[in-house]
């Protein structure tokens, strides 16, 4: 797979935990076959044990490996079917992962009857922790208050732990078990799949079609967070923005999300800007920008003919009012009030859609 395609890269997704079912597997020799592989091509210390309560034993282990695999053998009486599990967790989920990306993974390995499934993905959004602790309680909240009249979706829970609050919904072990917490650094958004929801997928990791097995996941992912999550730009700009991108037809813009009551919130002497205004957001979809970074906030520096604009609207071009017009127009930009503002108890920030606008004269065919 071509990492440049990766989806779960693209969209900011990070894979947790995976594991992995070998039904029938009891041999011990095989497992150490196994393990023996995971360490001398991977670097994964390993560690096994048998039973639900089973006691640990480490089978490879170097002082040197960054990364753990664990090893859990199942008898019929513990689960109902007889078998090995094998789990990695966080980084070493991640890491094993981009082994399975590159195709480097020989399946045979693993393969005990050619029975080996996959038992469980976790991914997981993260995005910076803010401050601001009443603010992400109250969106939680919204997500459990959204999610407790949905009568299909059952176990939800929201408890305060030693750093935050997190909301639950699921239970573990679960097919659908999502979580959402802040850690010290980032609020994360998790959703572990088990079994129905991740077998329809799992041939494709098997059969290296890496690519359809990110999109079918990432869009599970991001289905199941629009069910459960309440829509709150300061926690979810990015599920919004994910819906939007799916639903957007190349060079337009989505407007879908204005309704009447924000509509009216525009003066009639306004409206004209504002409609001018997003008619020019969705030409710089079509140009090409140059960022810069001031402050931590990204700007996109453009230029361009004004006719092109004009082309773009289907506006003569040939007409110099209405040249005059659009230059009054960019002219406007800069004393625009903010479209966006963030207001807590701490803190106040906007953002200046167009710090700078710079306008040349010209002279082509139809005069300057």
């Amino acid at each position: 797979m071509n990492q440049n395609k990766s989806t779960f890269e693209s969209k900011n997704l990070i894979v947790d935990w995976i594991g992995f079912n070998i039904q029938g597997l009891l041999d011990r020799k095989q497992v150490k076959q196994i393990t023996k592989y995971l360490f001398q091509n991977f670097g994964f210390n390993s560690t096994l044990a048998v039973g639900s309560d089973g006691k640990e034993e480490i089978l490879f282990n170097d002082s040197k490996n960054k990364y753990q695999v664990f090893f859990r053998i199942y008898k019929y009486y513990d689960i109902y079917w007889d078998g090995i599990k094998i789990d990695f967790s966080g980084h070493n989920a991640h890491q094993f992962y981009k082994v399975i990306v590159a195709n480097q993974v020989n399946w045979k390995v693993f393969n005990h009857q050619k029975d080996i499934r996959l038992s469980r993905l976790d991914l997981c959004y993260s995005r910076k922790k803010t401050n601001d602790k009443i603010n992400f309680e109250s969106f939680l909240k919204q997500c459990y208050d959204k999610v407790a009249i949905n009568k299909a979706i059952k176990n939800i829970s929201l408890q305060q732990n030693s750093l935050s609050w997190i909301f639950k919904i699921g239970k573990r072990g679960s097919p659908n078990y999502y979580r959402v917490y802040q850690n010290q650094t980032q609020i994360r958004f998790e959703l572990e799949q088990r079994r129905a929801t991740i077998k329809p997928a799992q041939k494709l990791i098997f059969q290296d079609h890496i690519e359809e097995f990110e999109r079918v996941m990432t869009e599970k992912f991001f289905k199941y967070s629009k069910r459960v999550l309440g829509i709150d730009e300061n926690y979810t700009d990015w599920l919004i923005d994910y819906f939007r991108r799916q639903n957007q037809i190349k060079e337009s813009l989505v407007t879908g999300y204005f309704d009447q009551e924000s509509n009216n919130l525009i003066n009639a002497h306004d409206k004209k800007t504002f409609f001018k205004f997003l008619q020019f957001i969705a030409f710089i979809q079509t140009q090409t920008a140059n960022t810069k970074i001031f402050w931590d906030q990204s700007y996109y520096i453009l230029q361009f003919k004004i006719n092109d604009f004009m082309d773009f609207i289907q506006i003569n071009n040939k007409n110099q009012y209405q040249r005059e017009l659009l230059i009054k127009f960019f002219d406007q930009l800069q004393t625009m009030k903010p479209f966006v503002k963030i207001i807590t108890n701490n803190s106040f920030q906007s953002f200046t859609i167009f710090p700078v606008v710079k306008a040349k004269k010209q002279f082509g065919e139809y005069g300057p």
